[in-house]
């Protein structure tokens, strides 16, 4: 489910549903109604991952609306932030709970990695983080980073 998320293309069952009601409609708008489709199913997407189990929460912490981070024109991915929203990346937490490392310490600063700790707390970045702050004139935290990211192309 976070992965779909993360790279904004819907549930195969919701595009379905989309495909059967745009078929069942008989409109000389096509444009209008397609949009109006897609609209009802990213609605429907948008309660389908604020319901989900907790198993994504560190990706719905980062993506609280589909909605919204779909319709971002300038989201781009790489590697490093996907890792980062999905949480599944070099990071202590997951390289333990994959059976990759023992421990799920951080090699910078000895306390208990994650995404989170990475980004927001790790003294290795805080020079990152606070140029960030400056450049964007606001504070960047888990739950403000991604919505920081989609208000322009630059943050």
């Amino acid at each position: 489910m976070a992965a779909q998320v993360i790279a904004g293309i819907p549930p195969v069952t919701l595009l379905i549903e989309e495909g059967l009601r745009l078929y069942s409609r008989d409109d000389d708008k096509l444009r209008t109604t397609r949009l109006l489709e897609r609209s009802t199913t990213l609605e429907k997407w948008q309660r389908v991952w604020s319901d989900h189990s907790e198993t994504e929460m560190w990706s719905k912490t980062l993506i609280p609306d589909v909605r919204q981070w779909v319709s971002c024109k300038h989201r781009r991915l790489d590697f490093y932030l996907t890792q980062f929203l999905s949480g599944h990346g070099y990071f202590g937490d997951y390289t333990k709970r994959m059976g990759i490392t023992k421990g799920s310490i951080c090699g910078y600063c000895g306390e208990e990695d994650s995404p989170e700790h990475t980004i927001f707390v790790c003294q290795r970045w805080a020079a990152w983080r606070s140029n960030t702050e400056s450049v964007i004139g606001a504070e960047v935290n888990s739950r403000s980073i991604t919505i920081l990211m989609m208000k322009s192309k630059e943050n």
